[in-house]
């Protein structure tokens, strides 16, 4: 019964085996597809995860500079400390444009130096505006508005009046 046992096959001492199962020796190759899937699944989650934590990044690209740093440490944050509310603070933010600050400032300067009748040329950046220049021409102009000591309106007298009490 020994000899038996040593020259007999694997597949042919149990027909019913089925196909996955590798004799030994071979190369077991549900293992290496299964291996395979895993990895390129474990890749693909991986893209997509990253490409939805820079969402908000991608949109924002239209909009002002401070705005589109301030997405981007909000996706940052999200993406390394998995806190999801950094990540719809980073999505609502990119939604809402925020409004342009420099054009009122600039206008309310031009107008103030009219007011004044002293007409400087402010240098203008093209790409970014300055606001040191903007801000100081608006003190300028009110240092010049306080200079004509327009004088304070009179305050009315007030008339003491006693009321008696019935005892």
């Amino acid at each position: 019964m020994g000899k038996f046992m040593a020259n007999s096959n694997v597949a042919e001492g149990v027909p019913h085996l089925p196909s996955f199962i590798t004799e030994p020796g071979q190369s077991d190759v549900l293992f290496i597809v299964t291996v395979v899937f895993v990895l390129a699944l474990i890749l693909i989650a991986g893209v997509i995860y990253f490409k939805l934590h820079a969402l908000p990044e991608h949109l924002g690209h239209g909009y002002n500079n401070a705005q589109l740093q301030v997405v981007g440490v909000l996706s940052l944050l999200s993406l390394v400390t998995h806190n999801n509310i950094f990540w719809i603070a980073a999505l609502l933010l990119v939604t809402v444009k925020l409004p342009d600050f420099t054009t009122p400032l600039n206008t309310i300067a031009q107008s103030l130096e009219q007011m004044t009748s002293k007409k400087e040329e402010l240098p203008v950046s093209v790409n970014m505006p300055d606001f040191n220049a903007s801000l100081n021409s608006i003190a300028k102009s009110l240092e010049q508005m306080s200079e004509l000591k327009a004088e304070p309106p009179a305050k009315p007298t007030k008339q003491k009046t006693t009321k008696q009490k019935d005892i």
